[in-house]
């Protein structure tokens, strides 16, 4: 057996540990596929399906500014189905250093939120969901990355040639304020692999189609 292969089977073992709840993949990053997953129902995904790189690229950006070298632990977003799921994903190399290998855990919360609506419900006290319980770099700028990466995740499969996803994205990080944090548009930016100059005109045409936008002081500004 391969290494993969012995891999898959142990993360084969795994899944059939944790239950339906929790889907596990296998991304070729060389090929840009799905080599293999388990319940793939919770993100409606086969094996062999097509990766957009882009989106895997993105992901292991942000797993390099985390504490923990080519992992990202327990990220919160959202299907295209607005299941609410627990990613972590690992990132393998090859011999020569090259990233080949990307292995995702989804974790299905559905069934803990309801359960945590009916305790706070019947408390009448908050209580703390899973990720605000992880210990987290506070600063600004992580924040800032960690939001634009939740609402990129929120659109899975992103593809880098959509720009209607781009848009999307835009709109709901515009919503969420946060083009009022200074220096916040190089980042975005990075992430959508767009140019500043596009996005500006991203910001007026959502402006202009009178979707929910709040003018940011430091759009002008940042524009100059």
């Amino acid at each position: 057996m391969t290494q993969i292969e012995i891999i898959i089977t142990i993360l084969d073992f795994f899944s059939k540990v944790l239950g339906n709840d929790t889907e596990i993949v296998v991304h070729d990053l060389i090929n840009s596929k799905i080599k293999w997953i388990s319940n793939g129902h919770i993100t409606g995904r086969v094996e062999n399906d097509s990766d957009d790189p882009t989106t895997m690229n993105i992901t292991r950006r942000h797993a390099m500014d985390s504490p923990l070298a080519d992992m990202l632990i327990g990220g919160s977003s959202y299907t295209k189905g607005t299941t609410h799921i627990r990613s972590s994903t690992f990132f393998l190399k090859d011999s020569k250093g090259k990233y080949q290998y990307a292995i995702c855990i989804n974790q299905d919360l559905t069934h803990i939120d309801v359960m945590q609506k009916y305790l706070e419900n019947f408390t009448g006290a908050s209580i703390k969901t899973i990720e605000s319980t992880s210990k987290v770099d506070d600063s600004i700028e992580t924040l800032t990355k960690q939001l634009i990466f939740g609402e990129i995740e929120r659109e899975k499969p992103f593809s880098s040639d959509s720009r209607e996803a781009k848009l999307a994205i835009i709109q709901r990080l515009e919503d969420k304020g946060v083009f009022e944090v200074k220096g916040s548009i190089p980042i975005v930016c990075e992430f959508l692999q767009i140019a500043q100059a596009t996005l500006y005109k991203y910001l007026k045409e959502i402006k202009q189609s009178k979707y929910l936008y709040v003018d940011s002081p430091n759009f002008e500004k940042e524009l100059s």
